[in-house]
Parts: structure tokens; C-alpha cells; sequence
């Protein structure tokens, strides 16, 4: 949250710089942002995956998928996504989604853009529409389609809201939302029409807002089978490609930590039509 002098000079870095204010702002918050992380735990790993493995992802649904070096100190969990271990639980279900052939993705909360990506490689005739309020991870999410050959297929876009998601067309969409409890707000198929023919991934938060499940269990039960997948633990020896590195011990696990406040659960919604 903006402390009380960030609010009160805002507005006046606005008067001042005006257009370039949004660029500025990136600028500084990236400082800050690195500075913050090169004194963390995860630094020393991080940095040891990326440089011994190059920056290319070893293993999973999205082997071979190609980071830009701005990601390391700017992204989250860099470490277990280069190890191909990010969200294990769901490399089934990425098979499964690939082998649907869908025509269109919309990424509500991309990141950096390793689902937006690691899918578009995955499903070469899909276009993919990546929402992230972040500058800095719209920034790294078309260099990253860039650097792995699918930027005309990719368009990455500011904050969703329920007009964006009302202007998408698509014959088979699918939609993966982790937005931090506003899949609340946005996953409401009786207002968006799109919504009813799509296959839906969510990451689900309840201990940010109360009762999301259930509310989204109840707005697509009508139209959909519903599918729950739940957390495992991590382990460093769930990748092979660590024991190459050479870390100790407690680098071994941070290196494949995810870092989630609890347990994270994901729920699929398959249209039944």
C-alpha cells in the first residue's frame, strides 16, 4: 500500500512529467523492486538455476520455453519454473488443454507470461490475450513471446475487467485466471457470454476472499463439470535438473519453493455442451 508521501507526491510527479509518468514510475518501481529482491534468500539460487541451466525451462509441459534475463530479479518463482517443477499438479492437466485445441486463451493475471507462452509454443494455431495490472510484467511477457518466436500470437493487455472479457470472440476459449481473489469479480458467466462455452482454470483464493469457491462453484454448476486439484509438497529431488547445479542444502530447497501463504488448490471448469 502507498505510504502517505507516495499519495501526496504522486499528483505532482504527474503535473511534472505527464506522458512519461507511466515509464518513470515502471523505472522506479523495478529499482525497488530489485534492490528488495538481491537481499533475499532467493537470490544466491535463483541466480545459480539460471546461469547453469541458461535460462531455458529443463522440464514439464513448457520444456524449452526461453526466459529474458530481466526476469530473474522481476518475476516470481523464477527457480522452479527454469527446474520445470512450477505447479506440477497441472502438467496433466496442460496435456489435457493442449489436446483441446482451443482457439483462443485469455490469461487473466499472466505475469511474466509462462502459461501465455508455454501454451501459445504448446498450441501453435491459439491465439493467446494475456491481462497483468503490472507494467513491468506486460514489459517481460512480450519479450519473453519474443524471444520465443509467438508474439503475433500474443496480446498482452493492462488490468481485465468484465468490458475486456465481454469483447472477446471465440469458438473454443479457454480462460486461466490467478488473480489474487478478483476471479470473483470477473468469472460471472450470466455476464459474460464467452463464459459459458469456456474451459475455465482458476487458482483459488479463498483466504483472500471468503467463500470465492463456492460463489464460482455455484455460477458455473448449471453449464459445467467441475474438477478439483490440490497442492503437493516439494521436494528438491522432484527435479533432476537440480542435482546438476550443485547447491546446498537449504539453497536445494528454497531453489524449489513456491512460497504460497497455504496450500493452493486449482479448480476446472469443462462446459458440458
Amino acid at each position: 500500500m502507498p505510504s502517505a508521501a507516495q499519495r501526496f507526491l504522486k499528483p505532482i510527479a504527474q503535473a511534472v512529467l505527464r506522458e512519461d509518468y507511466p515509464r518513470v514510475q515502471r523505472h522506479v518501481e523495478e529499482f525497488q523492486h530489485r534492490r528488495w529482491w538481491r537481499s533475499t534468500p532467493l537470490a544466491a539460487p535463483t541466480r545459480a538455476v539460471a546461469e547453469h541451466h541458461g535460462l531455458v525451462v529443463q522440464g514439464g509441459p513448457f520444456s524449452g520455453l526461453r526466459y529474458p534475463p530481466d526476469s530473474i530479479e522481476l518475476s516470481e518463482t523464477v527457480a522452479p519454473k527454469i527446474l520445470g517443477i512450477y505447479e506440477q499438479e497441472l502438467n496433466a492437466l496442460v496435456e489435457t488443454l493442449v489436446a483441446a485445441d482451443h482457439d483462443v486463451m485469455v490469461n487473466i493475471g499472466s505475469a511474466e507470461g509462462y502459461y501465455a507462452i508455454g501454451l501459445a509454443m504448446r498450441s501453435p494455431g491459439m491465439k493467446v490475450i494475456a491481462f497483468d495490472r503490472s507494467a513491468t510484467q506486460q514489459r517481460l511477457c512480450r519479450e519473453m513471446a519474443a524471444r520465443n518466436g509467438v508474439a503475433e500470437r500474443i496480446e498482452v493487455r493492462g488490468e481485465c475487467g468484465l468490458d475486456e472479457l465481454r469483447e472477446i470472440t471465440a469458438e473454443r476459449p479457454l480462460v486461466v485466471a490467478d488473480c489474487e481473489g478478483c476471479e470473483v469479480d470477473l468469472l460471472c458467466p450470466e455476464q459474460v457470454s464467452l463464459l459459458r462455452r469456456a474451459a475455465v482454470v482458476v487458482e483459488l483464493h479463498d483466504f483472500l476472499r471468503s467463500g470465492a469457491t463456492e460463489q464460482l462453484d455455484e455460477r458455473f454448476a448449471a453449464t459445467h463439470g467441475r474438477t478439483l486439484i490440490g497442492a503437493e509438497p516439494r521436494y528438491p529431488s522432484d527435479s533432476p535438473a537440480l542435482a546438476e547445479v550443485g547447491l546446498g542444502f537449504i539453497d536445494e530447497h528454497l531453489a524449489v519453493t513456491e512460497f504460497r501463504p497455504e496450500p493452493m488448490s486449482w479448480v476446472v471448469y469443462e462446459p458440458r455442451d
